[in-house]
């Protein structure tokens, strides 16, 4: 008798002052194989939507943790020119947790799944076995 695995899990995880409503135009039909999460983070989208300013910037969660414990593949789609979140921050984040691969996107900014969402959404299926997604 066959037994039917479990379909790979896809966690797209949005950024400060953004909300899990940056995803489904990029998801569409594109990862019907997975089961696509994109949980709202406390603290983050909504929650700030009227304050932009870097105080409340640096009020937000330390979401570091999360990396440090990680015990799935995290990957991490970054662009090389991007000017808010620096690659060498991106760098230091990646080395948190213990599987970790990132993509480097040249010629793109802070929304890579915007400027290449083409490119952007054959990387899970390039890496199988990747449990988590980190843009931008």
């Amino acid at each position: 008798m066959p037994t039917t695995l479990p379909a790979p899990v896809l966690v797209l995880l949005h950024g400060f002052l953004e909300s899990p409503d940056i995803w489904p135009e990029f998801v569409g039909e594109h990862f019907a194989e997975c089961r696509v999460l994109t949980p709202a983070l406390p603290g983050y989208g909504a929650a700030l939507a009227n304050n932009y300013s870097l105080e409340a910037m640096s009020r937000r969660p330390d979401r570091r943790p999360v990396l440090e414990k990680a015990t799935y593949r995290v990957l991490f789609i970054a662009g090389k020119d991007d000017r808010a979140v620096l690659p060498a921050k991106t760098h230091e984040e990646s080395l948190l947790p213990d599987h970790c691969t990132v993509l480097w996107l040249a010629g793109v900014g802070h929304l890579g799944f915007i400027e290449r969402p083409a490119e952007t959404r054959r990387v899970p299926a390039r890496r199988s076995g990747f449990s988590s997604l980190k843009i931008g």
